[in-house]
């Protein structure tokens, strides 16, 4: 006699329905839990791209555990000095290439180097002022070496951190900022610093995230409660914390590209 199959009731496919999404719940959050979470912008689970191609960064909340380095970080030995790439042609390194291209009016190299910057008019807009010496400001990496260290960039290539310290393609990356307002910032998140000119709070927690995100940098739960707190408290725009994914994709090509162009030392 053949045997009868039983259907699938109604209430049954309901069930089925509820216990895969519940499983696919459960992934997600063991994925987030371990430092093996690298955003995918691809991927809708991260809530991140939308259909208009536009990664929303604000949605960016990859905590990731943070492992500890082998070796505690140090910043000539892990990123060395500002550079000049070899592909670069004059003699301005990156640091004097920033000043030369932030500087308001010309920039004005000394008489005795061509290739130090030392007159120009610089807008500091984590304080709002502006300055006319190079004593009088300092080139800021807006994610700070060391917390880049923390946050992944201790299992980097020497190559890779060399193109971080001097990345130019990004122009928040590398922003000039007041020497005191500099110490006071030191490797600081949002979460204990934030710019003294509050006009300038809703573009700095953009290009944050945005270097983060280019880096595939994680996030602690403090910094990202925090931002999404100075989101509210400054009533900043969310829709402008959109970048779009072929913006994002070619700024990683370039940092790709400019590791085989960076001077690193090989160790002996």
């Amino acid at each position: 006699m053949q045997k009868s199959t039983p259907r699938l009731t109604f209430l049954n496919a309901i069930f089925l329905v509820l216990l895969i999404m519940v499983t696919a719940t459960q992934v997600f959050a063991a994925l987030v839990g371990t430092n093996q979470f690298l955003v995918d912008e691809t991927q809708t689970e991260d809530g991140i791209e939308t259909a208009s191609n536009q990664i929303h960064v604000l949605k960016f909340t990859a905590h990731g555990r943070r492992q500890k380095s082998v070796e505690d970080y140090n910043r000539l030995k892990h990123f060395g000095k500002f550079i000049q790439f070899k592909h670069q042609k004059g003699c301005l390194n990156v640091r004097a290439q920033v000043l030369k291209r932030d500087s308001l009016t010309k920039a004005e190299s000394t008489d005795a180097d061509p290739c130090t910057i030392e007159k120009g008019l610089w807008f500091d807009q984590y304080t709002g002022n502006k300055y006319q010496s190079d004593d009088d400001v300092q080139v800021d990496h807006l994610v700070p070496l060391k917390e880049a260290f923390t946050a992944g960039a201790h299992e980097w290539s020497p190559a890779k951190r060399c193109v971080y310290g001097n990345f130019l393609e990004y122009k928040d990356h590398l922003k000039l900022m007041s020497g005191p307002e500099n110490a006071s910032k030191s490797d600081h998140t949002p979460a204990d610093y934030m710019p003294s000119n509050s006009g300038y709070a809703c573009d700095y927690l953009k290009s944050w995230l945005t270097v983060k995100l280019v880096w595939k940098l994680t996030l602690s739960e403090t910094e990202v409660e925090s931002i999404q707190k100075y989101v509210d408290r400054f009533s900043c725009e969310k829709k402008e914390f959109a970048v779009s994914k072929s913006e994002m994709n070619e700024l990683r090509l370039k940092a790709q590209q400019l590791e085989s162009k960076c001077p690193v030392r090989r160790r002996k």
